[in-house]
């Protein structure tokens, strides 16, 4: 069975959203020591704000999980 249009345009979305994910991940880690320093940030502190950004991102991808699951996309 041949896929629909709309299935490839959805896998390119995804994908996409993906790169850019893994982009922002990556950027964060590279952009701390400037981030801390312009914010007079101990390491400690610098550690709490990413922590901060690293469980919202762990709560999220059990909610995309569960909705992924929830409504299939075929």
């Amino acid at each position: 069975m041949a896929q629909r249009p709309r299935n490839w345009i959805l896998i390119g979305l995804l994908a996409a959203v993906a790169v850019i994910n893994h982009v922002d991940r990556g950027g964060l880690s590279v952009a701390a020591p400037a981030i801390s320093a312009e914010l007079h940030l101990d390491p400690v502190r610098m550690g709490v704000v990413l922590s901060a950004f690293f469980r919202s991102y762990a709560a999220l991808q059990l909610a995309g999980g569960w909705l992924a699951d929830r409504f299939s996309v075929l």
